[in-house]
């Protein structure tokens, strides 16, 4: 038999606030928009950023660089709103992060601050890939 709810109002209380959180979790699950799928009909690479970018200064850097600070990635970015992305043994350049991405033509210098900055915090990826199993060689970017 089940106990008199009026002798045990903890319980109550107990059974509102699972309701509350049961609600409010469906609501915001019912809320949320569903994810953007994207298709490529050629090799890519998925680089995420948590919500819109969040730029902060890249200390030491001359000409002054920002780093994307939310995203897990080396994301740089210049006064002139150029935008650059390390990956393998240099970096790929684009005018605004939707945009294509090519290989640099002319790095900025506080891009290797950056990714020292980066390295020695061993909590951003920067994309170098796995070597070759047989020439223990890391990926490379070769302009054509």
């Amino acid at each position: 038999m089940l106990p008199a709810m009026n002798r045990y109002p903890f319980m109550i209380a107990l059974l509102m606030a699972v309701l509350l959180a049961l609600s409010v979790a469906l609501s915001t699950v019912a809320a949320d928009t569903p994810p953007e799928i994207i298709i490529a009909t050629r090799p890519a690479l998925l680089v995420t950023i948590n919500g819109p970018p969040e730029y902060v200064s890249v200390k030491g850097s001359s000409p002054l660089l920002w780093r994307v600070a939310n995203s897990r990635f080396l994301l740089l970015k210049d006064a002139q709103g150029k935008h650059y992305l390390h990956l393998y043994d240099g970096f790929l350049e684009s005018g605004a992060l939707d945009e294509p991405w090519r290989a640099v033509e002319k790095l900025p210098k506080g891009a290797r601050i950056a990714e020292k900055s980066a390295r020695a915090s061993r909590t951003t990826n920067l994309l170098e890939g796995e070597p070759d199993p047989k020439s223990r060689k890391k990926p490379s970017i070769v302009k054509s």
